[in-house]
């Protein structure tokens, strides 16, 4: 039997997403890490990745169950790719409304950016209250699944509480969010077909509570953007719908997109008011 090839490039924003951005299979990006923008090409399989940031270790150092958190993400894109690209088709009708199906989709696909982030390991690890297995176990159970959570804790000889083998909840935390969007959220679009200025996206991609009434928002592509509102803040003229998005609302999102970007912006083409903006020439 052939042995598996694993990913080690692990993306935390979808290749089916990025393609989107790309003119001629290339992405434009700009680094906004140093003291002036730099910009640069590159494709969709070269930007966007952390090597093993996926993976978690045994007390050994060898691999725990590899590729499994990412296996996981892999399977859910291949769920959301295809749904996304049939509803971003049907967005440039301005009569068309998201359906129970589509609100699904979309809670899934906020609740999956927001769980791979690189941050989320981050701030678990740099945590010195619980040791090395303890925070691999965090999460283990977060990102995947309580059960596979205490198969690494008994695969390392760690002595588990009774009451976490009990554990029948094991919701992780892409299905907590996903499960709070859909309860409390309402979803929308923003259409930018007609702005001068395009939708670019950070590496971290998901905006959070970006500005009034916005909970998360999410470019997708250029054009669209998907947006999150809590039923609390809705606007009846938004509600499960498309928004004509003006120039003036675009400029606005992508400079929010540069305030929460750790390093790279991605765009298809980097022009106007907004590349004038990131080159220190407008402030606004």
């Amino acid at each position: 039997m052939d042995k598996k090839q694993f990913t080690i490039n692990q993306h935390y924003i979808p290749r089916f997403i990025l393609k989107n951005f790309t003119k001629d299979n290339m992405l434009q990006v700009a680094d906004i890490s140093g003291k002036s923008t730099r910009y640069f090409s590159t494709s969709k399989e070269r930007i966007c990745f952390e090597k093993d940031l996926y993976e978690i270790k045994n007390s050994d150092g060898t691999y725990f169950d590899r590729n499994i958190i990412e296996d996981r993400f892999s399977a859910i894109e291949s769920w959301l790719a295809p749904r996304l690209i049939d509803w971003i088709q049907k967005c440039s009708d301005v009569q068309y409304r998201l359906d129970g199906e589509q609100d699904a989709t979309l809670a899934m696909l906020f609740a999956l950016q927001l769980s791979r982030l690189p941050e989320i390991k981050e701030r678990i690890h740099r945590s010195d209250a619980v040791g090395y297995l303890e925070k691999n176990y965090i999460y283990a159970s977060f990102v995947h699944s309580h059960q596979t959570a205490i198969e690494y804790l008994n695969n390392n000889n760690v002595t588990i509480n009774p009451d976490l083998l009990n554990d029948n909840e094991g919701k992780t935390l892409i299905d907590t969010i996903a499960s709070y969007l859909l309860s409390n959220c309402f979803f929308y679009v923003l259409d930018a077909t007609n702005s001068d200025e395009k939708f670019v996206i950070a590496d971290q991609s998901v905006l959070i509570t970006p500005f009034e009434d916005v909970h998360y928002l999410l470019p997708v592509s250029p054009e669209f953007a998907v947006v999150c509102c809590k039923f609390t803040t809705a606007r009846g003229n938004q509600a499960e719908g498309v928004v004509v998005a003006p120039n003036e609302l675009v400029h606005r999102i992508n400079i929010q997109s540069h305030k929460q970007c750790r390093k790279f912006l991605i765009a298809k083409e980097f022009t106007g008011t907004y590349k004038m903006f990131l080159e220190g020439k407008d402030d606004k």
